[in-house]
């Protein structure tokens, strides 16, 4: 598999997996006609855009107002630049640093036979040789089945709206700013309690409980994501209420941890007064202790539109 293939497979699964459960609808999900959010201080403010990872030609353009609001500001911030060709190189040697097993077992050894037997059938009606995992551990062999499926919908990264603005950022001559690095973005997939891969083993689980509903749920998401319609895209996205412990670790580093983080960069935005539009997955935004509810603790204004 080449570079630029894995890491588009690595990116694919940030489209809609284990994400976390909804809560009430705060006040500044009710208006507004798009996934667009103004966030305020006494003097500066950024722009917040809720993407989706995989898209198709179908979504745009893009509503003017996001438009206008992408032109008129001079930086864009996102998860990470995966236009550039140095990220791409960092992501997959990070990719397969930690996503590999190096004490001489395989991922067979550690699966249950029955979740061998469900890769086994996965990933050949997948196209993809079930040996190939057997280097993997659990949460990369979890990452390239979901990315796989994702694309087998017909959906491509390579129009998803992070990768589309990039290309428009680059063109209209704006900084590019990456929220996070290739190694934290890796690492939030690769660390596991102990030795027994069992994070790694309960995200695989969530990725084939997803894989029999995942046509029905895209073609869900992408309508709601369409229509902005904030309540269908939670219902859509949010995991199971009765995650285990490992679930709930993952849940943990892939959006709560994430998300201080970039609180984090966007507070130090306004604090600079610089005009970012930042662009991240549609979950960072909606979900139980997403990004607009912890800003909103530092007394913010938030407008959405």
């Amino acid at each position: 598999m080449g570079r630029n293939k894995l890491v588009i497979n690595l990116f694919g699964m940030l489209f809609c997996f284990l994400l976390t459960s909804c809560s009430s609808i705060p006040y500044f999900f009710k208006d507004g006609n798009h996934l667009l959010w103004k966030v305020s201080d006494e003097n500066s403010s950024v722009w917040l855009f809720g993407s989706i990872h995989f898209a198709d030609s179908s979504f745009y353009p893009l509503p003017s107002e996001i438009e206008n609001a992408f032109r008129n500001s001079t930086a864009l911030a996102v998860e990470m630049d995966i236009s550039d060709s140095e990220t791409q190189e960092k992501t997959a040697e990070e990719f397969l640093k930690e996503g590999m097993f190096t004490d001489g077992r395989t991922l067979k050894d550690v699966l249950p036979d029955s979740l061998w037997k469900t890769l086994d059938s996965i990933s050949t009606t997948l196209g993809m040789k079930t040996e190939n995992f057997l280097p993997m551990r659990p949460w990369s062999a979890a990452t390239l089945i979901a990315s796989a499926a994702i694309a087998s919908t017909g959906i491509q990264q390579e129009l998803g709206i992070d990768m589309v603005m990039l290309d428009s950022a680059y063109a209209q001559g704006k900084e590019i700013i990456a929220l996070e690095t290739p190694e934290e973005q890796v690492e939030s997939l690769s660390k596991s309690e102990g030795s027994e891969e069992t994070d790694g083993i309960a995200y695989l689980e969530s990725t084939f409980r997803e894989y029999s509903k995942l046509d029905q749920m895209i073609k869900e998401v992408i309508s709601a994501w369409k229509r902005a319609d904030v309540v269908s895209l939670q219902k859509s996205l949010s995991a199971d209420q009765n995650m285990n412990e490992s679930e709930k670790r993952l849940n943990e580093r892939m959006f709560n941890q994430r998300n201080k983080k970039m609180k984090k960069e966007i507070l130090n935005f306004l604090e600079n007064d610089k005009q970012v539009f930042v662009v991240v997955g549609v979950g960072h935004l909606i979900l139980e202790n997403n990004l607009l509810e912890m800003l909103s603790e530092n007394g913010l204004k938030i407008q959405r539109y």
